[in-house]
Parts: C-alpha cells; sequence; structure tokens
C-alpha cells in the first residue's frame, strides 16, 4: 500500500506537522467550482466505471478543492466480507484494505438499518482517524436509499473546519454514493444478462429469441444440435425461416399474444432442419422486456414431439389395419359366395367342353377362368388367417408355405416393379415350431423391402431355404438393388430409422421383423454391397421354446 504523508513514519509526520504554519488558512471551493466538478465527475464516470476509479476520480477532484486536509474513501465490497480504502493528501492517492470503522453514534441518528453478517464494519463508540498521525476529523456515510457503500473521511492536520466543510461536501458524497451504486447495479445487472444468456445456451431445450419484427436475435446450442443450423445460419433471418413450409399460420396467432404480453402454451410447430427433414416441436412462448420494461421481443422454447407423432401416425394406421382385419372376414364372405359360382360353372363348362370336341384355345381360358377362381379364394383364406389376431401360439409349420404365402401376398408390388422371383426350396425340409403368422409378417416386410430396392429393370427377387445342420434352418432373401451403404447398416434395426421419403414407412418394419425374430430365439444377419444388392439372412431353430414378450 502507497502510503500518504500522514501514513510515513513518526519522524516524517513530525517534519510535515513542524512545517505548517501555526495558524493554517483553510481555503473553501466555490459554489460554480463546486458545481463544475460535479458535472465533469458525472461525465467521466459512467455507469460501467470501476469502483477503483471512480473514488481516485472523486478523491482527485475534492482534493484540489479542499487543500491542506486528508480524504479517505472507504467502500464494502459486494458481499460486505471485506472493505478496499482509498486516500489522498497533497496530490498523492493510496490504496488498500482494512476494515470499515463506523461510529455507533454516527448511524443511530439516520434510519439506515446495517444488515447483519458483514464482516467488514468495526464498530467504534468514538471517531476513530483512519491515518495515525491525524488530529481530528469526521465521516460522512456514502448511502444511496438507506443502503450504505461505504464511508468518505475528512481528516485534519492543522485546522478544524467541520461544519463549513460538512455542508459543502454533502452533494459531493451524495454524488459519489450515487455514481458509485448505478456502477454497481449495472455490473450485477451485467452479471445477471450474462448469467441469463448462459442458462439459455446451456439450457437442453431448443430455445430461439426474436425481436419485435420477428427477426431471431438468439439460438442457444440445443436448437443448433437439434436443426443441424448453426447460429450464424438463423441469427438475422426471420423467425418465418425457420419454420416449414406451410406452417407459417401457425406462428402468427402465438407470436401477436407475446408482444402482447400473454405468454402461450404448446402450440404446435414444424422446424426445417439441415437434413431436409420436418421435426414436430410444441412451443412455449413468453413476452421478452427491456430494461425500461417495454416488450422488447419473443422467446420461444420448443419441445420435440417428433416421435410421439409418428406413434400416434402408427397407432392410427394399426387401427387401420386392425378395421381391415375384422372387415376381412365379411369381405371373404361376399367374394367366396360369387367366386364358388365362378369355379363351379368354369369346372362345369371344362368338362362339357373337353368332351365335346371344341377348340382347344376356348378350353384353355375357360381352364384359366376357374385357375384365376381358385386362386382369388386360395389368397381371401390365407388373407383371413393373416388378419386373425394371433394366438401367440406356436404350432408346427412349415417354413417354405409361410414364404409362399407372403410371397403372394406380395405378388402386386412384385409385378409393379417387373421382378422375377427365383425360389431355391429343398424338397424335403424339417418343420418349425414356430407362430406362423408373424413369420408371414417377416417375410412380407424382407420381401417388400426387397421390391423397394430393385432396379426399374431386370430386378430379380432371390429366396432360399436350407437347412445348416440338425437344430438350425437359414432363410435367405437376396435382391441385386443398390445395396445399403455400410454408414447406416448399423441402424437398419433401430425403431423409426428408416431410409425412405415421408410417408412411405414408418421406420418400424425391420425393427418388427428383429422382435419377432428375437422372439422365436433366432438372429437375423445382413449382407450388402454398394451396386450389388443385400441379403438378409435369417436363422431359426428347428425346436425352441417361444420367449417371453
Amino acid at each position: 500500500m502507497k502510503r500518504s504523508p500522514l501514513q510515513r513514519g513518526p519522524a516524517q509526520a513530525a517534519d510535515a506537522i513542524s512545517e505548517a504554519p501555526s495558524m493554517r488558512t483553510t481555503t473553501f471551493p466555490t459554489t460554480e467550482a463546486l458545481l463544475k466538478t460535479l458535472v465533469s465527475l458525472g461525465s467521466h464516470t459512467g455507469i460501467d466505471s470501476s469502483d477503483r476509479s471512480i473514488a481516485e476520480a472523486y478523491l482527485e477532484a475534492i482534493g484540489r478543492l479542499f487543500p491542506d486536509r486528508a480524504f479517505h474513501i472507504q467502500l464494502l465490497s459486494n458481499d460486505g466480507d471485506t472493505a478496499m480504502r482509498f486516500g489522498i493528501m497533497d496530490g498523492e492517492i493510496t490504496s488498500g484494505e482494512g476494515p470499515l470503522r463506523l461510529p455507533r453514534s454516527m448511524v443511530d441518528s439516520t434510519s439506515w438499518k446495517p444488515p447483519r453478517g458483514i464482516s467488514a464494519i468495526e464498530w467504534t463508540d468514538e471517531y476513530v482517524p483512519v491515518s495515525e498521525t491525524v488530529r481530528d476529523g469526521f465521516h460522512l456515510l456514502l448511502s444511496f436509499e438507506r443502503a450504505v457503500d461505504g464511508v468518505l473521511t475528512v481528516e485534519y492536520v492543522g485546522s478544524d473546519e467541520h461544519e463549513r466543510d460538512r455542508e459543502l461536501l454533502e452533494p459531493v458524497v451524495e454524488s459519489l454514493a450515487t455514481a458509485l451504486r448505478n456502477a454497481r447495479t449495472y455490473r450485477r445487472s451485467e452479471s445477471l444478462r450474462l448469467h441469463l444468456r448462459q442458462m439459455l445456451e446451456d439450457a437442453n431445450a431448443p430455445i430461439v429469441l426474436i425481436n419485435r419484427a420477428g427477426i431471431v436475435v438468439f439460438v442457444n446450442r440445443a436448437y443448433s444440435k437439434f436443426t443441424g443450423f448453426s447460429d450464424g445460419e438463423v441469427i438475422g433471418q426471420e423467425m418465418t425461416s425457420t419454420l416449414a413450409p406451410g406452417t407459417s399460420e401457425r406462428l402468427i396467432q402465438p407470436l401477436l399474444r407475446a408482444l402482447r404480453g400473454e405468454p402461450t402454451a404448446e402450440i404446435e410447430l414444424s422446424l426445417r432442419r439441415l437434413d431436409g427433414q420436418v421435426a414436430h416441436v410444441a412451443a412455449n412462448t413468453a413476452p421478452v422486456l427491456n430494461r425500461d420494461g417495454v416488450i422488447d421481443g419473443a422467446l420461444f422454447i420448443y419441445r420435440d414431439i417428433s416421435e410421439l407423432r409418428q406413434l400416434e401416425a402408427q397407432v392410427i394406421q394399426s387401427e387401420k389395419l386392425a378395421t381391415l382385419g375384422q372387415m376381412a372376414a365379411g369381405i371373404v364372405h361376399e367374394l367366396n359366395n360369387p367366386l364358388t359360382s365362378i369355379q363351379v360353372y368354369a369346372d362345369y363348362l371344362e368338362q362339357k367342353w373337353r368332351g365335346d370336341g371344341h377348340d382347344v384355345a376356348d378350353l384353355r381360358k375357360i381352364e384359366r377362368i376357374a385357375q384365376g377362381a381358385a386362386r382369388i379364394m386360395r389368397f381371401t383364406r390365407d388373407l383371413i388367417t393373416y388378419a386373425r389376431p394371433s394366438e401367440d401360439a406356436p404350432v408346427s409349420m412349415s417354413v417354405v408355405d409361410s414364404i409362399e404365402q407372403a410371397i403372394g401376398f406380395c405378388e402386386h408390388i412384385i409385378t409393379d416393379r417387373g421382378a422375377h422371383v427365383r425360389r431355391d426350396f429343398p424338397r424335403q425340409m424339417p418343420k418349425l415350431l414356430a407362430i406362423k403368422e408373424q413369420l408371414v409378417q417377416v417375410w412380407v416386410n424382407l420381401i417388400t423391402n426387397a421390391c423397394h430396392a430393385l432396379p426399374e429393370r431386370g430386378g430379380e427377387l432371390q429366396v432360399a431355404v436350407e437347412q445348416v445342420n440338425d437344430d438350425e434352418l437359414a432363410v435367405r432373401i437376396r435382391d441385386n438393388g443398390l445395396g445399403i451403404p455400410e454408414s447406416i447398416r448399423s441402424r437398419l434395426f433401430e425403431p423409426f430409422f428408416s431410409t425412405k421419403h415421408e410417408g412411405e414407412g414408418t421406420g418400424l418394419g425391420l425393427s418388427i421383423v428383429k422382435s419377432i425374430i428375437d422372439r422365436h430365439a433366432g438372429r437375423i444377419e445382413v449382407e450388402s454391397e454398394a451396386g450389388m444388392g443385400t441379403m438378409f439372412i435369417i436363422y431359426l431353430p428347428i425346436r425352441y421354446s417361444l420367449t417371453a414378450t
């Protein structure tokens, strides 16, 4: 700590006192000079000034206005644990730390009630000099709206002009207290602002802040991670540009309400993502006020509901399928009556024409009518079996029969793709103990996926079954499509993961396939090569116990 002349050793202090005239003429500033100094201090000590710079500026100014006195400013820290000291004598400024000494009589005569737990205040019964060698002095509280930030101490060596100094220093003390309080309030406000900004930045939920014009002024890390857009790509853009096409009108009402000071909750919006997908979110909004209490913008906090919407769509689709299954019995009944007549009359005509020696070409047409009717009846019977709720009871079954049934179900898509199905089934194959309807669902899913991957021309689907050993057989379903990129192969069986365009699939097909195979104590493998196609291999035990769901 630098020391003023009043804080030097006893010999030096004595020399300073002996140099002073026995009758020192005290100098006082004029009112004009005092006002000019206060105005200058106000313009040079802004709200962003530190306590030290404010204290030193005021000490330097009052040191010039009030010569032949020692001045000290003692300031409490924000937490009240320490006090900073600043002093000036003969133009030399000192600084350090020490307790804030206050006479009890000084605060007892005011309405100020000192806060509890401030360890930096040292209470005294009478005036205690700050400098060791001064003769007399007094304290003036630096208080603002009954809150004390410190004290200004005036100390004398050879003069005693308390009352006049008190009168002139009161506006200086008031100005100093105001400057300190404003600067501390600003720092606390900035600290709180930065803290709140950091809280928004670190929040797990995506957050967007917009101004009254609807321009994005802030997005947090969670938003960037959620959408894939960096803050630089979003800030400065209109809020509507962050939404999926055709959904901007949903923003109007919550935005207007927020700008009127009314928060909203659970407003569903659709956000753009960098990968081209659409994310469904529930938005909570709140108005944002500026320092003057005026609504300056709106805060949007998002919650991802994309998976919920996918589940809802899946439930709706499941309900449709369940309804279709319930209708299937009635549909088949209505179809079977005319189909039976068609098949009976076709058989009758076939027998009659065969015996009467009619044209062979006409006979072939009648045969095709009978075959078509039989095929439709067989398909409707299989559809009833497939749509009927499974009893979850394994039965002895032929895996080849279940594959043929699945191929029949998928014949429309196979035909649409112009694909050729090549079967490789052995003549003899042990039966499986399995739930037939579930295995048919596995083959339907895999055959459908394979057809979607086939080229427009020359598509070929290979289905093979072989017994691997005494306890296991394998089903191989291969296509000659584009193949599956290695980067996504590990995610194929994740729920809701799909490489298809939106609306073309739920992303649950392969997840269901794996679940069914797992329940049958089997396993599934994938082999794929770019441009060469993909093969799914399903291994099933010939004997097994059904695992729990």
